[in-house]
């Protein structure tokens, strides 16, 4: 009996000393895959935004670029000849020199793609393009006001057929027509009328008595209101002069004819 006995606490010792199952194990190297997987995830997120944070931050420098060059170039004539490889290239090359170019040597029609080109030695190694037109507003035409003029374009910067950045430009002062046939108020201005010769002089407006202090009456308005003292005037009387002489008393008057 005490070999038996001493047999059943060695099983429960074992039984108590034992590790973990195949289940307990299964479930941890699960968690474990989830919370690798969700930390890959979120990084390779992580990393992808960024990067497209840095390519659209290149492209606004990039494009700015474009444009201040652009800008900055001679507005030119209308009906000049279209601009030449040769000054394309100076124009958007890598220096600061933008060549002979004009701005209107790059307009061109609104079905059209405008000037196209690749930069060299950078990421942003795509078809860049420059689009010039008289399409103010960018509606594919130019018949609406203020459009189809040689002295306001539209500058377009595109990257892999991707507008970037759009804006205008007018010509300089002298070479700028005025534009007088469009109506820039939007609603009807009632026109003042003109003030008539000799006409009434307009009425003053009354100033409304001032207000009382707040709990107490207020002021009376009325001259005939007990409340106001009238007005004393002092006699203006001139230094030196004699005094207006006085009527006779009637009573000595009497007394003296009695007499």
């Amino acid at each position: 009996m005490h070999d038996k006995q001493r047999e059943r606490e060695v099983i429960g010792l074992r039984d108590s000393e034992a590790g973990f199952s195949l289940i307990d194990v299964c479930v941890t190297l699960f968690v474990c895959v989830v919370v690798i997987y969700a930390l890959h995830s979120g990084t390779r997120t992580a990393m992808t935004t960024r990067r497209v944070v840095e390519t659209n931050y290149q492209l606004q420098l990039f494009a700015n670029d474009f444009v201040n060059r652009l800008r900055r170039v001679p507005f030119g004539n209308p009906g000049a000849s279209p601009a030449t490889a040769q000054q394309l290239d100076a124009l958007f090359d890598a220096d600061q020199d933008l060549g002979t170019v004009t701005l209107s040597q790059l307009v061109c029609p609104v079905n059209q793609d405008g000037h196209s080109f690749k930069l060299g030695g950078n990421d942003l190694n795509r078809t860049w393009r420059v689009r010039v037109t008289r399409d103010v507003n960018g509606d594919g035409d130019e018949f609406d006001d203020r459009e189809a003029r040689s002295d306001l374009m539209r500058l377009e910067i595109y990257y892999d057929n991707r507008l970037v950045v759009e804006t205008l430009r007018a010509a300089d002062p002298n070479l700028t027509s005025l534009d007088g046939g469009v109506n820039y108020i939007t609603g009807t201005v009632p026109e003042i009328p003109p003030p008539t010769a000799g006409g009434p002089a307009p009425t003053p407006t009354p100033t409304p008595p001032p207000s009382g202090i707040e709990g107490e009456p207020p002021p009376p308005t009325d001259e005939t209101d007990p409340g106001l003292l009238p007005a004393v005037e002092p006699e203006t009387t001139a230094i030196g002069a004699p005094p207006p002489p006085t009527a006779p008393d009637e009573t000595a008057a009497r007394t003296t004819g009695n007499k």
